[in-house]
């Protein structure tokens, strides 16, 4: 899964710790998963009534944390991250995690449930297992997904259009646009919209070949961490002036 993710790209793999795992049994596989931006990690499972008979069983986290990731989405936004929510219909855990062993697995990139005797179960961590500072966290990662989709999706009528410098500006004021309406939601860092994105397509952006084959390429810079500190997307269209 994790190398079907790495490789097909824009979505997330959600990795189940086992069934009955200790802390330390949970450690030991999680230092076996390889390193990858577009995973994240769960332990324990999740005790809930069964709807028929009431007996208590135990599941597997990966499908509440699909309806935590949803749930956040849908009410805060994709920039948000998908922690500190309460599991719906949980009575339980399979395993008690202690804020102190919260303290050193959630570093390790082992995000946890905890019970909260105030709260209910807790979903207490959103971390990817990557080995890269910037897409440490679930919720940067799938943000930056979902920026690459809908800029792409944005520039998508640049394909009956010819490859010139009106084309050009029309692209940049689209995507400018969108990204100044993300920044004043507080999706990207920044105090002014300067520090949290750049939009550029130019010929600082294309070749004179691309732009006589009908290729059209935009950079976009987004702060998502720290203002001024830019991850770049790349948006590629072919024009209407592509050869057939």
């Amino acid at each position: 899964m994790i190398s079907h993710v790495g490789t097909i790209g824009g979505r997330m793999a959600i990795i189940d710790s086992a069934q009955g795992q200790s802390v330390e049994e949970v450690r030991e596989m999680r230092a076996k998963l390889p390193a990858s931006n577009d995973a994240a990690f769960y332990f324990p499972w999740i005790r809930i009534a069964d709807p028929v008979t009431g007996t208590p069983v135990s599941l597997p986290p990966s499908g509440f944390v699909a309806g935590i990731y949803a749930r956040t989405d849908i009410e805060r936004g994709v920039s948000k991250s998908p922690a500190n929510e309460i599991v719906r219909l949980a009575i339980g855990l399979e395993t008690a995690v202690t804020r102190a062993q919260q303290d050193f697995l959630n570093p390790e990139g082992i995000n946890c449930f905890r019970f909260f005797a105030n709260r209910g179960t807790v979903l207490w961590g959103a971390r990817t297992i990557s080995a890269e500072p910037e897409w440490k966290y679930v919720n940067v990662r799938r943000y930056f997904g979902y920026l690459k989709r809908s800029l792409e999706s944005a520039t998508d009528w640049a394909v009956f259009e010819p490859n010139d410098e009106p084309l050009w500006g029309k692209v940049r004021r689209a995507v400018d646009d969108f990204l100044l309406g993300e920044w004043r939601k507080g999706a990207m860092v920044g105090n002014k919209p300067e520090n949290a994105f750049f939009v550029r397509c130019d010929r600082s952006t294309m070749t004179q070949n691309d732009i006589d084959e009908g290729r059209l390429v935009c950079l976009v810079g987004v702060a998502l961490i720290r203002p001024a500190e830019f991850v770049i997307i790349r948006i590629g269209q072919w024009t209407a002036d592509r050869e057939p």
